[in-house]
Order: structure tokens, then sequence, then C-alpha cells
């Protein structure tokens, strides 16, 4: 009985243990998943001979970029497109991809978040981190593909993913943001159909 009533204690607190480490993990693992980009309100139609694209991307940061972003780090963000025709016996037919890049840092000295655009490189900044992401998130007017790329008859996909550019990070830290789920941060593919129109 002596030596029974020991191994009685040590294995709850083991139990208390291996609670607290699951309790832990699986905070870490929703806290990961709880801030991804969020794509949503995309609408595609034709203006003139161009089809072009209108989304909105909800991106809200997790707290290790923001601590990143506020230490002084430029976090480089992409909304990557990709469009395809639809085949029955094949896979898709890729027709056409392109992305757009964004990089958003902070600005110590006169507390404003600069908003970059890398494929025009524009400029602006705001205020609050709030403001920056909502500007970042508007996609207005994407030029997507000419009319005469889309053939009648034909059923096309556009898909797009809004993440962020891990390679364009200081070197020292991409080795870490690669081993480390908070710095994946990713929206999954959104895809919508796309036909000719006249």
């Amino acid at each position: 009985m002596v030596f029974i009533m020991p191994l009685f204690i040590n294995t709850r607190r083991v139990n208390r243990g291996w609670q607290f480490a699951l309790t832990f993990l699986c905070w870490g693992i929703s806290l990961s998943l709880y801030a991804q980009p969020e794509i949503h309100d995309v609408n595609i139609r034709l203006a003139g001979q161009t089809y072009i694209l209108d989304a909105k991307i909800n991106y809200e940061l997790n707290p290790t970029l923001l601590e990143a972003l506020h230490s002084g780090i430029s976090l480089s963000f992409a909304v990557n497109f990709q469009i395809s025709r639809e085949r029955e016996l094949l896979w898709d037919e890729a027709v056409s991809s392109f992305s757009r890049q964004y990089q958003l840092r902070y600005h110590a000295l006169s507390r404003q978040y600069l908003l970059r655009y890398a494929n025009t490189g524009l400029q602006n900044a705001f205020p609050s981190l709030s403001s920056a992401l909502t500007a970042m998130g508007a996609l207005n007017e994407i030029p997507l593909i000419k009319k005469v790329a889309i053939k009648a008859n034909n059923m096309y996909r556009v898909k797009l993913q809004a993440s962020l550019d891990i390679e364009a990070l200081p070197a020292p830290l991409r080795t870490v943001a690669y081993l480390s789920s908070d710095w994946h941060y990713s929206s999954d593919w959104y895809t919508c159909p796309l036909s000719a129109q006249k």
C-alpha cells in the first residue's frame, strides 16, 4: 500500500501535465488558424474589351506578424491569380497567371503605416493598421484577361489566393518563418467561374 499510493499521485500529475500540454497545443493551433486572409465579394465583369475583377480580402494579422511589423520588419503580401480552361477528360488548361504585390511597414517616427503597391511603385500612408489593411484588401477593377482570349462554349475558372511572401523577409528570419506556423499566413484558393460575355 505504501508503494502504490505515490505511483497513483505521480500518474495524476503526469495526466495533468498532458492535459496542460494538449490544451496549450490546441490553443496554439487555433491561434495560427484564426488569423488568415479571407476572400469574399468577388465579382467579374466585362468592361470594354477586358474582363475585370473586384473583390475584398479581410486581413487580420496574428500576434507574431504584428510584433514583426512593429519591430521594423517590412511584410510583403501577394495576391496570386490563375485563369484556366475546364476540360472534361484532361486536367484544366492554364491560360494565364499573374500576381499583385504589396509591402506593408510601420514608420515608428510618424506612427504611420506605409503601404507600397509593388506593381506600380505607388505608396500611401495610413494612420492606423486597420485602414492600411482595408486598403490592401480592396481589389478594384483588376484586369484579368482580354475578351478575345475567352472562347464561347468553353468554361473558365478564375482562382485567387492572398498570402504572406516569406521569400521577401530578411534572410536570417526566413528560416525561422518556414519552420513556424505563425508565418504561414495564406488564404484558401477562391474559385469562381468565367464564361464568354457579349
